[in-house]
Parts: C-alpha cells; structure tokens; sequence
C-alpha cells in the first residue's frame, strides 16, 4: 500500500497561532477542503467562536457547508474552485468591501 494523500491534523500547532485565534486577532480565514476546517475544529477543541468576526472564505460549496456546520458562514466562495479561484474571490471581495465602508 502506497499512500499518495493524508488529510490529518497537524499533531500540535504553533502556540502563538492558536493564541491569535483564540484572541481574536485573525482577519481572514481560508478553507481549501472539508478536513481543513475540522482540523482547525480539532485544534481549538472544537471551538471555533473566536473566527466568527473573521471573513471566511472557502475553496468550493462543500467547503462551504462544513464551514456553516461549525457556525462559521462564509463570506466568501470561490465559484472557480482552485487556490488562484479562492484567492481571486477573495481579493474581489475585500476589494469591493474597501470600496463600500
């Protein structure tokens, strides 16, 4: 057996990372996949409040619900779903958002 892809969290995470979340000091949050978003879940112990000031995006409609399910609704979904789409829908985001406020 030959194993090409492993989605796993990560066995622990940087200390000041996870203080910047739980602070509240986070601006933007990118979701690339499903697992992304249950293993920063994982890592918070499933708590994921501190984001919920953050703009989300999300890779795809999948990604998105996964988001919804853990109380984070994204602002952001990139129709064009590959990195260049997310960050393409992103920047169009926060681009219009600096316009209108």
């Amino acid at each position: 057996e030959l194993t090409l892809y492993l989605a796993a969290p990560p066995a622990e995470a940087p200390a000041e990372a996870l203080a910047a979340v739980r602070d509240g000091e986070i601006d933007v949050v990118t979701f690339t996949s499903s697992s992304t978003v249950r293993n920063l879940a994982t890592l918070l112990g499933g708590d994921l409040s501190p984001l919920r000031g953050a703009t989300v995006a999300c890779i795809g409609p999948v990604v998105a619900q996964t988001a919804e399910e853990y109380g984070l609704p994204p602002q952001v979904v990139a129709a064009d779903h590959t990195i260049p789409g997310l960050v393409a829908a992103l920047r169009g985001y926060l681009y219009e958002r600096g316009r209108s406020g």
